[in-house]
């Protein structure tokens, strides 16, 4: 097994979970509490990181500018996520949500060059279509 997948699984495991905890946690505190007690957790892995000495000293430069950008585009859309499970039913707007790959596809192809397989294609045009269905729900 490749050694990025147990990490994936991980992610899909935590971020299909983080969709009925926010739910529950948007409906009783609001979205702004919930981004504080985010916010309270990456201070506290960060310490935890410094502290372990994984991270001994703090880069200046391009890298460290798209470091900041990133955290910005996590930040951004981690509100956005809390907003929208707020308002309607996560059954529908997580997996909607999950379309976000296409950005990266698209966005791949504009900055590195990066080329779609026909099983990559294949994927991708099944992502459109069901965001297409779950678009055309009512509700």
């Amino acid at each position: 097994m490749a050694q990025w997948v147990l990490p994936a699984i991980g992610y899909i495991l935590a971020l299909g979970t983080m969709g009925i905890t926010s739910k529950i946690a948007v409906q009783r505190v609001g979205w702004q509490e919930l981004v504080l007690w985010t916010a309270g957790v990456y201070v506290v892995v960060a310490t935890a990181l410094v502290a372990s000495g994984q991270i001994k000293s703090v880069h200046w430069g391009y890298g460290s500018l798209m470091a900041v950008v990133s955290a910005g585009l996590a930040a951004s859309g981690l509100i956005l996520f809390f907003i929208v499970v707020k308002q309607t039913n996560v059954s529908r707007a997580v997996p909607f949500m999950a379309a976000y790959p296409l950005v990266t596809i698209i966005l791949a192809y504009l900055v590195f060059s990066e080329r779609l397989n026909l099983a990559q294609a294949a994927g991708a045009a099944l992502v459109v279509a069901g965001v297409a269905v779950l678009a055309s729900q009512s509700g």
